[in-house]
């Protein structure tokens, strides 16, 4: 079988609803429009479906010039982007502090009546610095270098946990659903675990064993395994909170370092590069 992308996905709002795309830009941030708003707590956290877990039924779109939500019970709002005077804040994601721009009353209105708690939402900044961690890059350019010519420590991105781009390949989201089923439970979609690239094609985590995928002219360096966290076990179209598929995945997928599925990617791309469903993968193994 040939390997393929068989999916792209973005989340525009973090921790949001994703929105599924037949074709996306992409560059060193990752796809277009991934994971640019980000809401923020009246403590300054930023805010994920782990606290939150209602956030899973916002659903976002781009429109020309904004951002568009929906949510059970409330009339829809439209995000303008905050105008040039807007000054920029500094918000924290992890360990990380990122350069934002506040959205504005209407939007924290919006946001703080559906969830229930005070909160604003902001726009990442033009001129945002958040790096994917130059150690896990410089950690790969060391083993595998000679794939990624020039590929540099310096990937600056969005809202996203921790790197740019998430990679699983379809193969894992089977074998995972068939020993839920065997163990009686029901088989859970790929939206559970927030995926930006599908493969197609590939054995079950054969992406653990990938250096680099290739599409064109994407290349897209394999630098660090995806621990999971419990977002997995929130239903997506219910916000209910669950044991699975956490539980199962934890069974077989544990290390010393998390429960991994799925690996975390760097993206080298020429100006203009664009990602669509179907084009082929080519994969370097990291054997």
């Amino acid at each position: 079988m040939s390997i393929r992308l068989s999916r792209l996905y973005i989340y525009p709002v973090k921790s949001c609803a994703g929105i599924r795309l037949a074709q996306a830009a992409v560059g060193t941030a990752g796809l277009a429009g991934d994971r640019r708003w980000m809401l923020v707590d009246a403590a300054g956290r930023f805010m994920t479906q782990r606290q939150w877990p209602a956030m899973a039924l916002v659903q976002p779109a781009l429109e020309p010039g904004r951002l568009r939500v929906r949510a059970p019970g409330m009339p829809a709002l439209e995000v303008a982007p905050p105008g040039p005077p807007a000054a920029a804040a500094r918000v924290k994601v992890w360990n990380d502090t990122a350069a934002a721009r506040d959205c504005g009353d209407a939007a924290a209105r919006w946001f703080g009546e559906f969830l229930g708690t005070s909160c604003r939402l902001f726009e990442i900044h033009p001129e945002a610095d958040r790096l994917a961690s130059p150690a896990r890059v410089r950690a790969w350019s060391e083993r595998h270098g000679e794939l990624a010519p020039g590929l540099g420590e310096r990937h600056a991105f969005g809202f996203a946990d921790g790197f740019p781009v998430l990679v699983i390949g379809q193969a894992s989201l089977d074998a995972l659903n068939g020993r839920l089923e065997q163990g009686g439970h029901a088989p859970v979609g790929m939206e559970r675990f927030r995926p930006n690239l599908v493969v197609e094609g590939l054995e079950p985590h054969d992406e653990d064993h990938a250096a680099m995928l290739v599409a064109g002219s994407v290349r897209l360096p394999l630098v660090k395994p995806c621990a999971r966290c419990a977002i997995p076990d929130i239903d997506p179209a219910t916000a209910r909170r669950g044991e699975q598929p956490g539980r199962t995945l934890a069974a077989y997928r544990a290390t010393p370092d998390g429960v991994m599925f799925g690996q975390n990617a760097v993206v080298q791309a020429p100006p203009g590069a664009v990602l669509r469903e179907g084009d082929p993968v080519g994969v370097e193994w990291a054997f």
